[in-house]
């Protein structure tokens, strides 16, 4: 869902790459094997208690993107992590963990913004002698391989860790195609909404598509609304024409990553989300709305608001039934194609498009299989110690910054 107002770091909440062409695609979903319970070996000694490790790693996407054990962030996403490392801190319960670069540098962070602390900063050589307790859980922001070599190498237990076929889920899962299929096409069958995606594997079928749809949006399978988007015309008088620098860009997208999803271009009039929980066991909980604001498709902050609040914002477009009917048919088809194996947050950001002269709810723009800015609003909103309205992450005197109004 996120990229900052700071260019520089939009692929560190949404990037993309390619495991394979999109024509090999596939959607088969296997149990992975860290989800069962721990064998009575794994228990842990009389009395000890669990232990929950939180980790903010915003470069997952990217990880998510190259799929390597041994990835490293770029210099704008580990600054990233080092600042915002804190940010667990948010929702972490009592006596949890939250892993940190420097722990003073989070303690002093996190006091600027004036709210309780009920977890632990850690930093990675404490954690050394943690992650061998049987009972350890780690909840990073994301899932990738990147992040798994990383609690290993710190003496993680990999039998408490995610395995490849798990790794492998949520990669594939978080395909902009997997998405189209599974949810934005089941939930265009609901009146009042709109929404359409369709697959190029080559610069001839860009050019067809466009020459019918005329102003189109181009978006890489891994990607987000930013930096692997691309918005063109067939109006010769407009800045965003197919030039060749832009066909440049397509053919490089198209051999990286196989494929690349074509849309028609829409008159947003608003952008949100709904922000969900799976517990793996197939079940899954809504947490709630996320009004979030973007510039240029740029993330530049989120309303804090109570739920009756902002579904009153929401529903000054759209109807509220179809709100709530859109919320149960995601229930409803997320419960039999994934939840079952997948553990953890995620979001769905939507928008209210103008068409026709009428207003109409987009109900997918993306999944985001991980932690969101979204999420994060929420669980701002429960602790909130001061009457803030909106959240927004800046870059202030060369550090990343979570500030509220």
């Amino acid at each position: 869902m996120c990229q900052l107002q700071n260019p520089t770091i939009l692929l560190f909440f949404k990037a993309a790459s390619l495991l394979f062409p999109l024509s090999r695609f596939e959607t088969r979903i296997f149990l992975p094997t860290f989800a069962s319970p721990p064998s009575p070996s794994l228990r842990g000694r009389v009395g000890e208690r669990p232990m929950k490790i939180h980790i903010f790693n915003p470069e997952h996407d990217l990880a998510l993107a190259s799929n390597l054990d041994n990835f490293t962030a770029p210099h704008a996403g580990r600054d990233l992590r080092h600042d915002l490392g804190f940010l667990p801190a948010i929702w972490a319960g009592r006596g949890e963990r939250v892993l940190v670069d420097n722990r003073e540098a989070a303690e002093y962070a996190y006091s600027k913004l004036g709210l309780p602390m009920r977890g632990v900063f850690i930093t990675r050589h404490e954690f050394w002698n943690l992650g061998q307790s049987p009972l350890m859980t780690v909840e990073p922001w994301g899932w990738d391989r990147a992040i798994r070599k990383e609690l290993l190498r710190y003496r993680g237990r990999a039998d408490r860790l995610p395995d490849d076929t798990y790794l492998n889920i949520v990669r594939q899962s978080s395909h902009r195609s997997w998405a189209a299929e599974h949810l934005l096409r089941r939930l265009r069958q609901l009146p009042g909404t709109v929404g359409e995606a369709e697959t190029a594997h080559s610069l001839a079928e860009i050019r067809r598509f466009l020459s019918v749809r005329h102003r189109i949006v181009l978006k890489a399978p891994w990607s987000s609304s930013g930096r692997g988007v691309r918005y063109i015309s067939d109006d010769p008088d407009s800045s965003s024409t197919l030039t060749p620098q832009l066909e440049g860009w397509v053919e490089h997208t198209l051999r990286r990553q196989g494929a690349i999803l074509m849309e028609p271009y829409y008159n947003k009039v608003m952008d949100f989300g709904m922000e969900w929980e799976s517990d793996g066991q197939g079940d899954i909980r809504y947490c709630g709305l996320s009004l979030f604001n973007t510039v240029k498709g740029a993330y530049t902050g989120n309303i804090l608001a109570d739920e009756e609040e902002k579904e009153q914002r929401v529903a000054q477009f759209i109807s509220p039934v179809l709100l709530s009917d859109v919320r149960q048919r995601i229930k409803e088809l997320l419960t039999v194609s994934l939840v079952k194996f997948y553990h953890g947050p995620f979001g769905i950001d939507m928008m209210i498009v103008s068409q026709d002269g009428k207003l109409l709810l987009h109900p997918c723009v993306e999944l985001n299989l991980r932690m969101t800015m979204g999420h994060v609003a929420l669980r701002l909103r429960e602790v909130a110690t001061k009457p803030w309205n909106t959240m927004r992450v800046n870059y202030k005197n060369g550090k990343y910054c979570l500030e509220m109004k």
